[in-house]
């Protein structure tokens, strides 16, 4: 089910993350900015880690995390 994610900082170094799906239903919830960066940062390492592990390319799931492209990625992920 494909939808929309927002990202709003609120006081006290929290995060507000809102989920909107397609059917018009929505799921939000409140995090520390920094738990939410490990989390995608861990996203990240994920797929370059299994793409050294299968060969295949994640480039378009890890621009999906960062909004930016892992080609140019050189080395195992340690």
């Amino acid at each position: 089910m494909a939808g929309v994610l927002r990202l709003e900082p609120i006081p006290g170094g929290l995060v507000r993350f809102t989920r909107a799906f397609d059917d018009g239903t929505r799921r939000s919830g409140v995090a520390g900015e920094e738990d939410l960066l490990a989390l995608a940062k861990g996203g990240v390492e994920f797929f370059e880690k299994f793409a050294d592990l299968t060969g295949r390319n994640f480039d378009r799931d890890i621009r999906k995390l960062t909004d930016r492209s892992a080609s140019g990625r050189t080395g195992p992920s340690t």
